[in-house]
């Protein structure tokens, strides 16, 4: 289910082909991320790309259900620092965006575990 929702995921239409290597970047992030936790839908779409130079900012939108909890998607606005190295773009933070909560994932690394009175 996780691996069928991460091929599923994409960000909205490229505006600025420059922004592609950023996009491609904040996508592996949160496959990272997200990477232990049940989901039954993921889907994120970066909403706003400011580069300047070797850094850029990201304000992105997460879309995502647990399987077997939500009945419907969250939806988490995040904002993310990255910086241009070796030729790639790699995330460097990542945080709720301005005024929102935080998730599951920003507690550390996520792990499914099953039990009697758990998700």
């Amino acid at each position: 289910m996780l691996a069928a929702a991460v091929l599923a995921a994409g960000c909205a239409p490229h505006g600025d082909p420059r922004a592609d290597g950023v996009r491609r970047a904040v996508e592996a992030h949160h496959r990272a991320s997200l990477g232990g936790a049940p989901l039954a839908s993921w889907t994120y779409r970066v909403l706003t790309v400011r580069r300047d130079g070797h850094r850029a900012a990201v304000d992105a939108e997460l879309t995502y259900a647990l399987d077997g909890y939500d009945a419907a998607p969250a939806t988490a606005r995040r904002r993310l620092d990255l910086a241009r190295r070796d030729g790639r773009w790699r995330v460097t933070g990542d945080r709720p965006a301005r005024g929102r909560p935080a998730q599951l994932w920003d507690q550390g690394p996520v792990r499914a575990v099953r039990g009697a009175r758990s998700l």
